[in-house]
């Protein structure tokens, strides 16, 4: 049988406050310390004013950047908006 102080650190141990969110991003899973899309795309270092980003399956429009929360499992793609000719 168990200690009970013995699962208790086990599981304390496992909880969410041990590692990052995992998000998929392009396609490829990554860990991330961020929860706000602005410093997300600071942790990336990615522009932020020329970025397209779909969150979810959802096309955002950049006013709607600052309500996002970022979790575990969030699906986003960022794609850099650049001009040529």
């Amino acid at each position: 049988m168990k200690n009970r102080n013995q699962f208790s650190l086990h599981r304390f141990h496992n909880s969410s406050f041990d590692s990052m969110p995992l998000m998929t991003i392009n396609g490829s899973a990554k860990e991330v310390s961020s929860t706000v899309l602005d410093d997300l795309f600071r942790e990336l270092g990615l522009p932020a004013a020329l970025l397209l980003v779909e969150y979810n399956g959802r096309a955002l429009h950049s006013s709607e950047w600052p309500a996002v929360t970022l979790s575990e499992g969030d699906r986003l793609e960022l794609l850099s908006v650049a001009a040529g000719g």
